[in-house]
């Protein structure tokens, strides 16, 4: 059923870049930019296509070669280890915190009496299984998981969007700081550094339209919810699909939505968190087992997240835009001397 050469197409890619926005950006980023204004979102699409595509210039150039490779032949083996290091750091600390509030919203809304270290283990367990079976298959399923992340959306948009009366006046506050942390919360950005070696034909003008796609998604659904929602929440759109009301006895019980929704959501994001980490790991330590990532980030969970958000920002800030940064400039350097 699967070729064995583990790569996948750019549909493909696509489809995986928006598992992973849609998700944790429509869960997080309500959250944050509650009470500000929605040019904040547009704000932080200007600086998520900044990011891309700084990013997409650095991969463009890899020729054939992996993360690792690719700046041990510019900056030499010593400093290829430490950006490879940094970046799985990074890795291991998003998924972690994806993985935490996994747990916070299993525990709310769906087993409020199973311990959060059993709902953890599970999930990532099966993730891990799921990674051992190569980049590829991840691809392929993702194309059915999708479908379960788009599906309950769409249907609380169209049901919610017709019941909507007054459309209030967006008079609230730019918050730039804010809008730049934003950023920090899509891991895909960090992938796009790893994933060109698992790409038959890349494509930047497709992972664009990925994003831009995602993006308008987030959109409209953070517009519905300031207007449908009043008050400040943990998860507004999980809010939003309580307390939606799907006519004609279609659905008796929202917890399906909530529930397909929230574990294939973060069932993608963990999985993919695995892999890339694994797969930095091979480069460091060829000895790597996918078991020992699982491991790590599973007890990352257990530390107070407050540790790690400086990290994450200051490491994303580094990769998304000062190291491409660099890359491109000693690329310009050595093609002048040539």
């Amino acid at each position: 059923m699967f070729s064995s050469n583990n790569k996948i197409s750019v549909r493909q890619l696509q489809i995986l870049i928006m598992c992973n926005m849609l998700g944790i950006g429509i869960i997080i980023l309500p959250k944050i930019f509650f009470g500000f204004s929605m040019l904040n979102m547009i704000l932080l699409l200007f600086f998520i296509l900044a990011a891309v595509y700084l990013i997409t210039r650095v991969t463009q150039n890899y020729d054939g070669d992996n993360f690792f490779s690719y700046t041990q032949r510019i900056f030499g083996t010593m400093a290829a280890k430490i950006f490879s290091i940094m970046l799985m750091i990074k890795i291991f600390i998003t998924t972690a915190l994806q993985l935490k509030l996994f747990s916070q919203i299993i525990k709310i809304y769906v087993l409020p009496k199973t311990p959060s270290y059993i709902v953890n283990l599970v999930l990532i367990i099966t993730a891990g299984y799921l990674v051992s079976k190569g980049y590829e298959t991840r691809a392929r399923l993702s194309e059915i998981l999708i479908w379960l992340i788009i599906l309950p959306l769409a249907i609380v948009f169209f049901i919610t969007v017709f019941d909507i009366k007054n459309i209030p006046y967006d008079n609230a506050n730019i918050n730039l700081a804010r809008t730049f942390e934003g950023i920090f919360i899509f891991s895909q950005l960090d992938y796009l550094f790893l994933c060109e070696p698992f790409i038959k034909k890349s494509s930047p003008k497709k992972i664009f339209e990925a994003i831009i796609f995602s993006w308008l998604a987030i959109f409209f659904l953070m517009c519905i919810i300031k207007m449908k929602i009043q008050y400040e929440t943990f998860f507004p759109i999980i809010k939003l699909m309580t307390i939606t009301d799907i006519p004609g006895g279609f659905v008796q019980n929202q917890d399906f939505f909530i529930i397909s929704f929230v574990i294939i959501t973060f069932f993608v994001l963990i999985s993919s968190g695995i892999f890339f980490s694994s797969e930095l790991f091979a480069c460091i330590n060829k000895k790597y087992k996918i078991s020992s990532c699982c491991a790590i980030i599973y007890f990352i969970c257990f530390i107070s997240q407050n540790i790690f958000c400086n990290i994450i920002y200051i490491l994303g800030t580094f990769f998304y835009f000062v190291f491409p940064l660099i890359i491109l400039i000693t690329n310009k350097k050595a093609g002048d001397k040539n």
